[in-house]
């Protein structure tokens, strides 16, 4: 039977999220063939390796990663069905039995302010950056930031806060003795020393108006409070 990864995040934030792939053109002997019957050839420009055991230097089987999309999913309906002869170019889970290596990243509290904001701002998609700088002005939690992604930033999707979570920016932290569970506490802390340079900019591209007068009652609440 093949097996597939169906990813909910868009693929732009993959490598974010611990899920590493490579291009391949895969072809199929017949339909509902299993993964171990594939054929695979790269797609682009591969540098030889001295461990490369198969024809595209990978010995596992094959799990191709697709979005959770009509375009992803139909992709991968159609190969499995053996619509076409020409091949199919997907995306596959970067991995080999028993490999438990992880990528050691530099902390983000390790890199200067600026350089913090200029290397998130790269990485982020513009609704997300958005996200980051009005998010570096408040307490931190699942609650507040939904109020932000759906009531202050038209078109912000669920993947958007993902992107920021995952971004280096943010660390999950444990409650304080006695700290109750509730939309009041913030298990969110913000790493090293970008949220004031984030929260600075605010002002220049946000203006109080269309943050809160367009905002939400809850927004219109705490502002008279």
């Amino acid at each position: 039977m093949p097996v597939a990864l169906v990813h909910v995040l868009p693929e732009h934030v993959w490598a974010r999220a611990g899920t590493q792939t490579s291009s391949l053109l895969l072809t199929s002997p017949r339909p509902a063939s299993p993964n171990s019957a594939w054929t695979a050839e790269p797609v682009g420009l591969v540098l030889p390796s001295a461990e490369a055991d198969g024809p595209d230097g990978f010995d596992g089987v094959r799990l191709p990663v697709v979005t959770l999309t009509p375009e992803g999913l139909g992709g991968l309906a159609r190969f499995l069905a053996h619509d076409s002869t020409s091949g199919y170019t997907v995306r596959v889970l970067d991995r080999t039995p028993g490999d438990e290596t992880a990528v050691a990243r530099r902390p983000a509290a390790a890199l200067p302010a600026d350089v913090q904001v200029k290397t998130v701002r790269a990485q982020l998609s513009p609704t997300a950056y958005h996200l980051a700088r009005l998010s570096a002005a408040v307490p931190l939690n699942l609650d507040v930031l939904r109020l932000l992604q759906e009531g202050l930033i038209p078109g912000a999707r669920n993947w958007h806060v993902a992107e920021l979570l995952l971004s280096g920016l943010l660390r999950r932290t444990e409650a304080e003795p006695g700290e109750t569970a509730g939309p009041g506490r913030s298990p969110y802390r913000r790493t090293g020393k970008a949220s004031p340079f984030c929260a600075s900019r605010i002002a220049r591209g946000v203006s109080p108006w269309r943050v809160y007068g367009h905002g939400r009652t809850t927004c219109h609440r705490g502002q008279r409070a």
